[in-house]
């Protein structure tokens, strides 16, 4: 992500996130935010490349404003958060921001919030499908999976596709 006056990058880690900043003579700041908190997925809004949304383990889904600098619950709390997407289609002519996809844990769920996290419902169609509750992931125990990742059609806002 690029602002007018710097470069950012944001990692997430399993102790919180590291947001380095380049200013136009080159040096590089990094700070290191959401201590304690083991982030797991990043998306970045494709309307406004200053609201970022973090999925974490057990917190639900962080929302910053700001470009990474400060950040704020977002939802989902108590939940693992495995993958994050927002929206990249417009309503008619004008932007259709705060639409926002999340994939999590145990049960393999994904939810979605039309208000930028404010609020956040379990996607019906995927509920829908009776063997989820059977999805095994090679890494985990039995009966945990996730939904891995989130990809949105970039013509097609009824297409999505998840990974599980």
């Amino acid at each position: 992500m690029t602002t007018m006056n710097s470069k950012i990058l944001i990692g997430g880690m399993r102790n919180g996130l590291a947001r380095a900043e380049c200013d136009l003579s080159g040096a590089w700041q990094v700070e290191h935010l959401l201590p304690g908190q083991d982030v797991r997925c990043l998306a970045a809004d494709p309307h406004n490349p200053h609201i970022l949304y973090a999925g974490t383990q057990g917190q639900g889904v962080m929302r910053s404003q700001d470009a990474g600098k400060t950040w704020n619950p977002a939802g989902l709390a108590g939940r693992i958060v495995k993958s994050i997407a927002v929206s990249p289609h417009t309503n008619g002519n004008a932007a259709e921001p705060g639409v926002v996809f999340a994939g999590t844990k145990s049960p393999a769920a994904i939810f979605i919030s039309r208000d930028g996290g404010e609020s956040w419902l379990e996607y019906e169609g995927f509920r829908r499908i009776r063997s989820r509750w059977f999805w095994l992931s090679p890494a985990e125990s039995p009966f945990t999976a996730y939904v891995q990742g989130i990809a949105l059609s970039p013509t097609d806002p009824d297409v999505i596709l998840a990974g599980i």
